[in-house]
């Protein structure tokens, strides 16, 4: 049976998630496009994720909608559809 991945990039918002994110990361691994966008953590958040398979954005942040703005005009997604997810939260 072949894998075939969903049409879906998804985004994980993280700062200092280094306990939550492997969990979230399992949930969302059925897309074949994740980004961990982090807000700068001081933790091993960023290693964490790319162990995991996942791209890595770093941005510092300065309010829900600008930083969410932002990631949307310049992160490159491989889908057109975007899920956002925090690091925190489950895909049931």
């Amino acid at each position: 049976m072949t894998n075939l991945s969903i049409g879906v990039s998804v985004l994980i918002l993280t700062k200092n998630e280094q306990k939550d994110l492997p969990g979230c990361l399992a949930t969302v691994s059925w897309s074949d496009d994740i980004i961990v966008y982090d807000s700068l953590s001081s933790d091993t958040t960023v290693e964490v994720a790319g162990r995991c398979g996942a791209r890595v954005v770093q941005r510092e942040f300065d309010n829900w909608a600008a930083h969410q703005n932002w990631g949307l005009r310049n992160i490159p997604f491989k889908h057109p559809w975007v899920f956002y997810i925090d690091a925190d939260e489950r895909m049931t």
